[in-house]
């Protein structure tokens, strides 16, 4: 080996060195903690668990919109169903009503669509279902059966129900249930005012159901009511209680009077519509029952 090259191999080791030893100070950077806190983190991934208990929540959440909101609509149902926070209220079937209603049934059908279901426990998936069926069969119900429309004994069923469901049932004391029994005595009028607004065309087997009900109605005012009422303690309150309770009672007679006169004077010649919901209601009711 000539004395060139083993100058050039030297030098050539020297590089090589130099080379590996800044590799190793480069790596040591790298690993040191100062360049690890300045190193991006990637963020992590939810786990199952978490994202299933997420999905879950929201779904609870937007149950209980759901059940306040169908309640309001529904207080004499809320009162069958034993949540007496609504037992003053009687139920509003105007048609500004029946829309606010059906735009919150839209409301809630879009947000059950954004749940992400893949993530919801098997419990909460049968909550969401359940949901997105009662509000697509309510919506068919408002906006495209329209019994509110059609049915003159929807009203007449609603006034004696909201009396019956707080009479017979000793959930609370009987001067408490006066109250409420007051309170929806004194919306009866509206109610069946609504009645008349919203009915225009009902098919006649309809309307002649609705007069033997309303006749019925009148007489379970007359007489079956005020015998409840007595039933639970109603005649050992004040004088003056009684008296309440009776007036209201005369007051809910009378505008059931007026409205079966109506029934029989004006509505009944001019119902002529069609009892029939039609091929695709019926399609669309079979996919919405519970």
């Amino acid at each position: 080996m000539t004395l060139l090259s083993q100058t050039v191999n030297m030098f050539a080791s020297r590089k090589a060195l130099a080379a590996a030893l800044a590799l190793v100070a480069l790596l040591q950077l790298a690993s040191s903690p100062a360049h690890a806190q300045r190193r991006p983190r990637r963020p992590a991934a939810a786990s199952p668990a978490s994202a299933t208990a997420a999905q879950d929540a929201r779904v609870a959440e937007i149950a209980a919109e759901y059940l306040r909101g169908h309640y309001n609509f529904n207080p004499t149902a809320a009162t069958a169903a034993g949540l007496h926070e609504y037992d003053a209220a009687l139920e509003s079937r105007s048609a500004e009503a029946v829309a606010a209603e059906a735009a919150r049934l839209r409301s809630a059908v879009a947000a059950l669509g954004r749940v992400r279901e893949s993530a919801l426990s098997p419990e909460s998936r049968y909550d969401l279902l359940w949901l997105q069926s009662h509000a697509r069969g309510r919506l068919l119900e408002l906006e495209d059966i329209g019994t509110w429309q059609r049915d003159p004994a929807l009203y007449t069923r609603l006034v004696a129900s909201s009396f019956d469901n707080v009479l017979k049932r000793g959930y609370a004391p009987i001067q408490r249930r006066l109250d409420a029994l007051l309170s929806r005595a004194r919306a009866v009028p509206r109610l069946l005012a609504e009645a008349r607004a919203n009915l225009q065309n009902p098919p006649r087997v309809y309307t002649e159901t609705a007069v033997g009900q309303a006749a019925g109605s009148i007489e379970f005012f007359s007489r079956a009511v005020p015998q409840m009422f007595e039933r639970e303690g109603g005649g050992r309150l004040a004088a003056s209680r009684r008296a309440e309770f009776a007036a209201a009672v005369e007051g809910v007679v009378a505008a059931l009077r007026l409205y079966s006169d109506w029934l029989q004077s004006d509505l009944l010649a001019r119902s002529n519509g069609d009892f029939r919901i039609g091929a695709e209601n019926f399609r669309k009711k079979l996919l919405t029952r519970r």
